[in-house]
């Protein structure tokens, strides 16, 4: 027997977020987590610049976020 604490429905007007996660700014800017790579990936002269990284693990959103707040 599971014991349930509560559930919650989508209604069929409800959004979560945009298709691709990189064109969710909305959520992007409330949720984004600097882990230290951010500020890795803004210094041009470490040599540690290369991105890799599987589908979805969030290399264009740190690129997106790189523009959004080291932009002159």
């Amino acid at each position: 027997m599971s014991k349930s604490t509560g559930s919650f429905r989508f209604n069929k007007t409800d959004t979560i977020g945009a298709p691709a996660a990189e064109d969710d700014h909305e959520y992007l800017n409330t949720c984004f987590v600097d882990t230290g790579d951010l500020t890795l990936l803004a210094d041009s002269t470490d040599r540690r610049i290369i991105l890799l990284g599987r589908t979805g693990t969030g290399k264009s959103t740190l690129f997106g976020r790189l523009r959004d707040t080291h932009s002159e």
